[in-house]
This record gives C-alpha cells, structure tokens and sequence, in this order.
C-alpha cells in the first residue's frame, strides 16, 4: 500500500523551487497532486483591509479539505502558508506572531512529512531572476528584506516545526544539475517519475485564450495529464479543464482541488 505524503517546496526568490516544482509537476504519477502557489485568484475579490489575514483564511479550508477527503494522494506543495510566515517575519513581526499563533492552535505546523528548503543568496537569487527577465517588485528586490527571510527559514523555521527539514543550497549549481538531484532525490522518496505531457492543440488554444484573459502570462510547464485532468502551471496559478466536453477552464483553487479530491472520496 502507497503511502501518503505531504512535501512542500520552500525558500529563497531564484533559488530553484519553483523550476524543480515544474519538473516534478510533469514527472510525478498519478497519485501525486502537485499544487500550485496559493494566491486568491483573479475571479476572487478579498477586502483589501483584511488582505494580510486573507492566507490565513485560505490555508486553513485548503488543509481542512485535503484531511477531510484525500484518502489516497500524496501532495506536493509550490510553497506552503510557511512562505507567508517567512513574508511577515520579515515585514512585520506583530502579524508574524499572530498568523503563528493561528498555524498553531489549528496544529498546521507539523502538517508536512518533509519540508525542502531551496537556498541561495540574495544576490545570486536577483541575479537569476534578472537573467530570466523576471524583474521582482519591492519588497522581493530588497536585500535587507530578503537575508531576513533568510533568516527565517535558516534559523527560525527549525524552531517552529517538528516537521523534517531538508535543506538544498543551489548557489553554485546551475539548472540542469539541480534537477538531476531533485530526481534522485524523489526517487529516493519511492516515486516513479514519468513524464506526462498531453499534446492536443484544441486544449492549448483554451488554456492560452483563458492565460490572456487573466494575465497569467507564460506557462511553466506543458498541459500535463494529471489523474486525467488536463492542468498547466503559470508563475502564481494553475489552470486545470474539470469537463473535457466545454471550453470553460478553472483555477487550481481550492474548490477545484475539493471536486477532484470528493470525486476521488466516493469512488
């Protein structure tokens, strides 16, 4: 019997996470669920008063729904509420507190079987960014900002969780090495990694039309078949086609992820 399993990527801006998401998104088998950024989508409207707490809000039904329903997936996180932990700790030490207090007392912060942390400096980090034509926005191009989130996931982050950290520094590893070790390391976790890219230009059109719309901008991935679900990944979402029969595409949100995890729940 397969095991589940919660893994969540984190770390330093430029340090690799997301590129080695990517790749696991579209190598990864069908027991796996990989979830994309948590970010209110652009259908969602929050009271901007209320936006540092909007998170907290939309962590806290994503973990309740997966303990309620997911009976078989393992999940694989594109970062996790640890992230916005990380964000306040270096912004704001008051709603750092308090939005630890709510992981807490919810008892979220052991939620993950393993934890990956991505590390770099934040020079090399810009650097990388810059390179690939993504021009952060303050405070994501700060460097005072970014060693205190530095900080956080070095020296605060082991403090806070019992949940196994694995630390992986990418400073002086380019892209094609550091994918080669995530391989190794997954395949070390059990997993059976495959690539499953779906080919139909039908779909692309959908996708690219739905990526205009929203103003996703390039995809990170192919449309990958995913538990027979055809999803591709942008930079802060994922869009996913739940009925083959219509052209209407959704967010990877939480509402999505319900309906495949409570069609899955009743099978």
């Amino acid at each position: 019997m397969t095991v589940k399993k919660n893994i969540s990527f984190e770390g330093m801006p430029g340090a690799g996470k997301t590129s080695s998401f990517a790749y696991l998104a579209t190598h990864l088998s069908k027991n796996w669920i990989c979830l994309p950024e948590m970010n209110p989508t652009p259908t969602q409207i929050y009271c901007r008063r209320k936006s540092d707490l909007v998170y907290n809000y939309l962590w806290d039904k994503r973990l309740s729904t997966l303990t309620s329903y997911n009976k078989t997936f393992s999940i694989l996180y594109d970062r996790s509420f640890f992230t916005n932990l990380a964000y306040f700790y270096s912004t704001n030490i008051t709603i750092y507190n308090y939005t630890k207090d709510f992981f807490l007392k919810n008892k979220y912060l052991d939620y993950f079987d393993k934890i990956f942390v991505f590390i770099t400096s934040p020079e090399k980090g810009l650097s990388r960014r810059f390179s690939n034509a993504d021009n952060p926005s303050f405070p994501w191009n700060n460097k005072h900002f970014l060693l205190k989130m530095q900080h956080f996931y070095v020296n605060e982050l082991p403090t806070i969780t019992k949940s196994p950290i694995i630390y992986i520094n990418t400073e002086k590893l380019d892209i094609n090495s550091l994918l080669q070790y995530i391989n190794s390391l997954f395949i070390k976790e059990g997993c059976i990694l495959k690539k499953k890219i779906l080919t139909s230009d039908v779909l692309s059109k959908i996708f690219h039309r739905a990526s205009l719309k929203y103003n996703l901008g390039e995809p990170y991935t192919d449309i990958i078949n995913a538990n027979n679900i055809p999803i591709i990944y942008y930079r802060q979402h994922a869009l996913l086609k739940m009925n083959l029969n219509n052209k209407k595409v959704s967010f990877f949100d939480n509402t999505s992820l319900k309906k495949i995890l409570v069609s899955n729940f009743c099978t």
